[in-house]
């Protein structure tokens, strides 16, 4: 069977209960917007694209230059998030709870191409990757990999005799399931046909303010259809749909306001019924926020080097995926991190205070052995006049105990400045 056009979005509910299934937290310009396994999972479906991503094929470190490598006339697009697992044709990937056997996950779908449901075992510990995790310890399984298997499933792949295939039925830890081999290959081609010359492509997405340009080739003169990603979590799998569409110069360029909920994620263009009328999804960063940027100096501890802070994840008030790192901080010992909204840079302590009052501070938290403390924040938790809001910068920074130095035994990171976006 083909998956119907109108099944080729999906969903993740991000149900999955293993801390390591959602610690990455690593900003990926072709995955932008979202992180921990919603990430994975989108990374697993744009493998089975017509055309390496965004392009390159870049955003997976173990298969760089080569993401999206299925060359026939299908694409995934990634819709956002799901509010529950959904029925069977609610085109959804989720968690659920218990063990069957060595069964990892399993696609349901309706073989008249009406869309299936996707379901993780929750016994199995599932590691969001990109890399790291790779050197956990045993019984952990590779979402992204595994994601990969599963979307072959719904798009109409049984299993293979190949044990290199991405679609052979066991695998140890589902790292090798990532990438496509020749046997994946030709069945989704055999499937739905080539990719054909005349699909359209998108070769750039320009945001400036709320006006999109994307550029691209073969885009019909009148009536496209631009999907968008949904940054609001959904019962459905619809993405967020422009229709009637023109283009300019001779069919390579649409322009068009962002609309209202449209969020970092996918961008795909239709111009007709077919498979071979749709174009690649790619990726689109509508986070208007700059980039955290690093200020002040970190003054060198006991183990001789000074607390590097970072901040990683999104700085969307309305998502809970923003973290504070740090490293280089004294293993073992306590610390916490503060906020507020001056900078400053005075000397107290043994370092730098980089921050002026009034103060935040957050729960005290423990560094591992290795020096490195990290805390996902509650926005909902701030209250007062530590609230952070939409359009709001602070400026955070690390403050840490270190005994076994001397003068006051205590100690600062260097600091971040941060813009918060909707």
């Amino acid at each position: 069977f083909q998956l119907e056009i109108g099944h080729r979005d999906f969903r993740v509910h991000n149900n999955f209960g293993d801390p390591e299934a959602n610690d990455n937290l690593q900003h990926e310009p072709m995955f932008p917007g979202w992180y921990g396994a919603d990430q994975a999972i989108w990374k697993g479906a744009a493998e089975w694209g017509s055309r390496l991503r965004g392009g390159s094929g870049d955003g997976d470190p173990s298969q760089p230059s080569d993401l999206g490598s299925g060359e026939a006339n299908f694409d995934f697009f990634f819709s956002g998030r799901a509010t529950s697992n959904g029925e069977v044709g609610d085109d959804t990937h989720g968690e659920i709870d218990g063990c069957a056997g060595g069964v990892q996950a399993f696609t349901e779908f309706f073989t008249n191409g009406t869309g299936f449901r996707t379901r993780y075992y929750g016994c199995w510990l599932w590691v969001d990757g990109p890399e790291g995790d790779w050197q956990g310890s045993g019984g952990w399984l590779d979402l992204q990999g595994i994601a990969t298997h599963e979307f072959g499933h719904a798009l109409g792949l049984g299993h293979s005799s190949d044990p290199s295939a991405t679609m052979y039925a066991t695998t140890s830890d589902g790292k090798s399931h990532r990438s496509l081999e020749d046997d994946d290959i030709i069945g989704i081609q055999t499937i739905y046909g080539v990719r054909g010359m005349n699909k359209p492509d998108i070769t750039e997405v320009l945001v400036e303010g709320d006006l999109v340009t994307v550029t691209g080739a073969r885009l019909a003169p009148t009536g496209n259809e631009v999907w968008l990603t949904s940054g609001a979590s959904s019962a459905g799998t619809d993405p967020i749909v422009l229709s009637g569409l023109g283009s300019t110069a001779n069919g390579t360029v649409i322009t068009f306001t962002r609309p209202v909920g449209a969020w970092s994620g996918d961008l795909l263009v239709k111009t007709g019924d077919t498979g071979a009328d749709l174009s690649p999804a790619f990726p689109i960063d509508l986070d208007r926020c700059s980039e955290p940027t690093t200020y002040c100096v970190s003054s060198p501890n006991s183990t001789g080097t000074g607390a590097l802070i970072t901040a990683e994840g999104s700085r969307s008030v309305s998502r809970s995926e923003f973290s504070l790192r740090v490293t280089r901080s004294v293993p073992d010992q306590f610390g916490l991190f503060f906020y507020g909204a001056e900078q400053n840079q005075a000397p107290v302590g043994n370092g730098t205070l980089c921050i002026s009052a009034p103060f935040f501070r957050l729960a005290p938290i423990r560094a591992s052995s290795s020096g490195v403390a990290s805390m996902t924040l509650d926005f909902e938790s701030l209250s007062g006049a530590g609230v952070i809001e939409s359009g709001s910068t602070w400026n955070f920074q690390w403050w840490y105990r270190d005994p076994v130095a001397g003068g006051s035994k205590y100690n600062f990171s260097n600091a971040v400045e941060v813009e918060f976006c909707p």
